[in-house]
């Protein structure tokens, strides 16, 4: 996990293509189980580099890799990854029906989160649909969507981001970051 320490980097990008390798290639266990976290870390290093289209397909494989092993916490949070990238690649449509589908999951299991409420928003935002963005805005900051965002190699800390009260027509502020 060497790579984290150069998120956002070429340098992770290399130590995670590294750690993948390794772990499909290996009979243990443990190391196979990393697979699915250093498959979601790459294609996040790719999508925050601008390279949305790599990033996508590395979301896809790591999606798959938690929906085999049947963890529904991780497939979630895999297909949010999915549907976010597609919105980087304004594949609106599909991201918006995606985050709708997780948002339907959320209610039948009687949870939420704020930040499908987020996405579901952006999209429809970018779909020139914004007064059916404004509800969908409301129920990010009702659920008070916290996002921790690491420091800049280099820097102490990390932040928090949270999601600002909106201007007088309801939509949101720009995030304000705390730093930690």
């Amino acid at each position: 996990m060497v790579a984290i320490s150069h998120a956002g980097s070429a340098a992770a990008l290399d130590w995670n293509r590294r750690g993948i390798e390794l772990a499909r290639a290996s009979s243990d266990a443990q190391a196979r189980r990393l697979l699915p976290a250093m498959l979601n870390n790459s294609a996040w290093d790719l999508h925050d580099m601008g390279r949305p289209a790599e990033a996508l397909m590395l979301f896809e494989q790591a999606l798959a890799e938690w929906t085999a092993r049947g963890k529904p916490q991780q497939v979630r949070v895999a297909e949010w990854s999915v549907a976010r990238c597609l919105r980087s690649l304004g594949r609106h449509g599909e991201a918006l029906a995606r985050q709708q589908a997780l948002l339907a999951e959320h209610r039948r299991a009687g949870s939420s989160d704020g930040f499908v409420n987020e996405e579901i928003a952006e999209n429809l935002l970018a779909l020139g649909r914004a007064e059916e963005a404004q509800p969908q805005f409301a129920a990010q900051q009702r659920a008070g969507a916290v996002e921790v965002v690491a420091a800049p190699q280099g820097q102490p800390g990390g932040a928090l981001l949270q999601q600002a009260p909106g201007p007088a027509d309801g939509l949101p502020a720009d995030p304000v970051r705390i730093h930690v």
